[in-house]
């Protein structure tokens, strides 16, 4: 006939739907044919537990990492001044160095294995920080969460 199938299904929408139907072909330009997809909400969720567990791993050394210094460290106030900026400072150090690295990884291997390097080599750099007896070696756990969240 003259008039197009989809038409004939625009009479018989309830006004929510023609509301919907209009703002989609009128406003955003969108085809009637075409289907849209549903949103990859799994996907998202895992994808914030990534975001929030780097975010945690960057920041849960904040509220104690004067005290670990400073049983770590055996020297005067001054000396332990400076290593307590060191410790947080190394993490970002290494995240900046390694960033354009991961990043081209993650173009060459995909970015969920690369989100899943970030997440288990942060749990595991975490630990050794968390486990760490010297001062060089909560450097050295740190500069490591620091190049797998990069």
């Amino acid at each position: 006939g003259l008039i197009p199938t989809h038409a004939n299904k625009f009479h018989s929408m309830s006004t929510t739907s023609k509301i919907s139907h209009l703002f989609k072909t009128k406003v955003l330009g969108i085809s009637p044919d075409v289907k849209t997809t549903p949103l990859p909400k799994l996907s998202l969720v895992l994808l914030c537990f990534c975001l929030v567990s780097n975010a945690m791993a960057q920041s849960n050394i904040f509220s104690f990492y004067g005290f670990m210094v400073h049983d770590l460290v055996k020297g005067n106030a001054t000396d332990i001044g400076y290593k307590s900026g060191y410790l947080p400072g190394s993490y970002f150090l290494a995240q900046g160095a390694s960033a354009t690295i991961l990043g081209f990884l993650s173009d060459r291997y995909g970015r969920k294995p690369m989100l899943l390097l970030g997440v288990f080599g942060s749990a595991c750099s975490t630990l050794f920080f968390g486990f760490s007896m010297t001062y060089t070696w909560a450097i050295m756990g740190r500069i490591m969460g620091g190049v797998v969240d990069g």
